[in-house]
């Protein structure tokens, strides 16, 4: 089981001969601002079908009320991650952006080990992640601390010694750093990414502040809002809008581009978790200050961890920038022959001893994290039979 993972999780450069993806899941399932449920599991592709394709497959059972209200009426929130040892092909990129257009409450991330035949600069599979990035999926690159996260949840649970392969820090600096070049080029095109959409907002006027204190909801005519209509965050590249829309036609009220969260842009109120102070902004960079309210607070809730989620991408893309920018300053290895230096060869006077290989285990006794992954790995083309693991599933509170 150990091995296993350890095999196919490996941030190898050349994974020859690894033509299997794993998947490892987190689903995090919100019922109300003050209530949560987990879900963990594993998936393995199988022949036909990839691993990511395999996980919407099971997703109506994991996420009942993924298209509607719950069991007990209630709309359900959904965050969902992904531990992949290969990123995903194209094609699956593709129908998981079209799936996730279609489920606003519903928010994917995904961890990956490797990336899958991004080698060349006009590869297909690259196209792929900056078009998942452009349906709002966080992708990056599996660290230290997520393969020590997998490695407690989903293989040896009281096993708490996890060993790092060598060259396991080093590859996955390169790895970002390539994950990077390539999201970065969907950030240059100006691509609008959606991050939440909620059908329901008010919209009131605001009496000036009196003092510096904070601002109170219970100041406003919340019997009356001075307008009422559809609220959708967006992002482009860094920055985040937040939009007023009418709900029929769609046409933009007000925007508010936000550029650091929290700030001055999105304030809350001292009051309540339902109601904020946005600063909305025209086309000719004037602004104005209005309150923007929900009349239930797990759609407030939904707001406020899209804008912290885009931002914490944000500072994690910062971070990225500058490692990118730090040349690698490591020890360059000399194999060459030094003057004078001279080796000798025996031949045909080595001992064989022979060597029973160890048998490797069977299944792969993942349990449960995130979740993403992809099918044969780049260098080898050579087909071959994929199984499917039965689903692991653990439920908790």
């Amino acid at each position: 089981m150990k091995r296993k993972f350890i095999y196919h999780y490996t941030n190898v450069r050349w994974a020859r001969g690894r033509n299997e993806t794993y998947l490892c899941f987190v689903i995090k399932r919100r019922h109300g601002p003050d209530s949560l449920s987990f879900d963990f599991g594993h998936l393995r592709n199988r022949s036909g079908c990839h691993v990511e394709l395999l996980f919407l497959r099971h997703l109506g059972a994991l996420c009942p009320g993924l298209w509607g209200a719950g069991a007990d009426g209630v709309r359900v929130g959904y965050a969902v991650t992904w531990f992949c040892s290969w990123s995903p092909c194209s094609d699956c990129a593709q129908h998981l952006a079209r799936f996730l257009s279609q489920t606003p409450n519903l928010r994917l991330r995904i961890f990956v080990s490797r990336l899958y035949f991004c080698d060349q600069e006009d590869s297909r599979e690259r196209e792929g992640l900056r078009n998942l990035q452009r349906a709002g999926v966080q992708i990056s690159v599996m660290t230290y601390k997520d393969y020590f996260y997998c490695w407690q949840t989903f293989v040896a649970r009281k096993d708490r010694c996890f060993k790092a392969w060598n060259d396991l820090h080093q590859n996955s600096v390169r790895l970002s750093r390539t994950l990077h070049r390539i999201l970065q080029m969907a950030a240059e095109g100006e691509y609008e990414s959606v991050l939440c959409v909620k059908p329901d907002v008010g919209v009131y006027r605001i009496p000036p502040r009196a003092s510096n204190r904070g601002v109170r909801a219970a100041d406003w005519k919340l019997d009356a809002p001075d307008w009422t209509g559809r609220l959708r965050v967006t992002a482009k590249g860094k920055v985040a809008y937040i939009k007023l829309e009418d709900k029929i036609s769609g046409e933009l009220f007000a925007q508010a581009p936000v550029d650091q969260y929290p700030g001055i842009a999105v304030e809350t109120v001292s009051d309540s978790s339902r109601y904020f102070v946005l600063r909305i902004q025209d086309d000719s960079g004037r602004s104005a200050f209005i309150g923007i309210g929900f009349g239930d607070r797990g759609d407030a809730f939904d707001f406020n961890v899209a804008l912290q989620d885009h931002f914490k991408w944000v500072k994690q893309d910062n971070e990225l920038s500058k490692q990118a920018q730090i040349p690698d300053l490591g020890p360059k290895l000399d194999l060459g022959f030094k003057e004078g230096q001279t080796i000798t060869l025996n031949i045909g006077q080595s001992k064989k001893k022979d060597k029973t290989r160890p048998q490797s285990s069977g299944g792969f006794g993942l349990l449960p994290p995130p979740p993403s992954g992809r099918i044969a790995p780049p260098p080898s083309a050579a087909p071959s039979n994929h199984s499917v693991e039965p689903l692991t599933k653990v439920s908790g509170t």
